[in-house]
């Protein structure tokens, strides 16, 4: 793939807060195709913990099959963690922060902007995170390749 922009959307969902969680994306190219969605369950976790799980997910998923991309732009409809990972607020949870720490880890020098999305405007992410709490296990789909070579992991 040529150096372009990618377009990330992530949820994570947690039923019970602390409870069943899960995290979803999506990646495609910036005003074109999909390349992969991704929903994993994640267990016992809270809300937060869930959302950033969703960035890191999707970030492990474009730095090991979508690396050459331009710039990455993570949309979520979670505001704490666009406000957390611009560091216009402060993370004092220790889980949160280690979890900011390993996102950014994952991006290091790459190019990426973090940005809010209302719920509303989310809704593929959002199912695959409720999809990984409903149905209990993680699933991925690369779309990118040729017909009859789509990937799949169950």
């Amino acid at each position: 793939m040529a150096a372009t922009d990618l377009v990330i959307r992530c949820d994570g969902c947690s039923k019970g807060n602390p409870g069943p969680s899960g995290a979803g994306y999506a990646i495609q190219v910036r005003g074109g195709r999909m390349l992969e969605k991704g929903s994993v369950f994640l267990g016992k976790c809270t809300n937060n913990q869930a959302e950033y799980a969703a960035l890191i997910a999707a970030a492990r998923a474009i730095k090991k099959r979508h690396d050459s991309y331009n710039r990455a732009i993570f949309i979520t409809d979670s505001q704490l963690v666009v406000k957390q990972l611009n560091r216009e607020w402060a993370i004092k949870d220790q889980i949160l922060r280690k979890a900011a720490h390993t996102f950014r880890e994952i991006m290091g020098r790459k190019r990426y902007t973090v940005s809010h999305v209302y719920r509303e405007l989310n809704s593929m992410a959002d199912g695959l995170a409720d999809m990984a709490v409903s149905e209990g296990k993680s699933q991925f789909m690369t779309l990118n390749q040729p017909r009859g070579r789509r990937r799949t992991n169950k």
